[in-house]
C-alpha cells in the first residue's frame, strides 16, 4: 500500500508515480489535503491523524474503525428500583436468550 498525501512538498508525485505503478498489486491511495491555510502550520498531520489512521487500519485489517457501529438488537428494557428507591430504566445489552 502507498498512501500519497497531495501536499507533501517533499515527494512530487510526478516523479514518484514510475515507480509506484512498477509494484505489482499495489493499493495506491491518494489522499487528497485542502490548499494551504496558515491556521495549518502547526500540527497539521496531527490534525489529519484519524483520516490517515482510518486508512491504514481499513487496509491492514478490511474494518473501517470509523465506520458506524449497526445496532443488530436493541438490549432488553425493563423498570428496576434504584438504590434510592426511585424507578429507572434498566438495559440489558448482552442477552444470551430471548
Amino acid at each position: 500500500m502507498i498512501l500519497w498525501v497531495s501536499k507533501d512538498a517533499t515527494h512530487v508525485w510526478k516523479k514518484f508515480q514510475p515507480f509506484a505503478d512498477k509494484i505489482p498489486g499495489a493499493l495506491i491511495v491518494k489522499h487528497d489535503t485542502p490548499q494551504w491555510k496558515a491556521e495549518m502550520a502547526v500540527n497539521y498531520y496531527e490534525q489529519l491523524s484519524d483520516e490517515l489512521s482510518t486508512i491504514l487500519v481499513k487496509f491492514v485489517t478490511g474494518i473501517d474503525p470509523m465506520a458506524k457501529v449497526q445496532v443488530l438488537q436493541e438490549g432488553t428494557k425493563q423498570t428496576i428500583a434504584s438504590t434510592h428507591g426511585k424507578n429507572i430504566q434498566a438495559v440489558q445489552n448482552i442477552n444470551f436468550k430471548e
